[in-house]
């Protein structure tokens, strides 16, 4: 439990910076969600 504890105290006591990690999540994240929607209109267009 302490170390839950310590772990929670420092995830809230550090600065809302996001990590390079977290960006990186982001963004990754991102360009998937973008091709998937590219993905969904190419079907769109060639179910007509």
């Amino acid at each position: 439990d302490d170390d839950l504890k310590q772990i929670i105290n420092t995830y809230f006591t550090t600065p809302i910076q996001p990590p390079l990690y977290t960006s990186f999540l982001s963004t990754s994240r991102t360009k998937a969600l973008n091709n998937q929607e590219e993905c969904y209109e190419s079907d769109l267009e060639e179910s007509n």
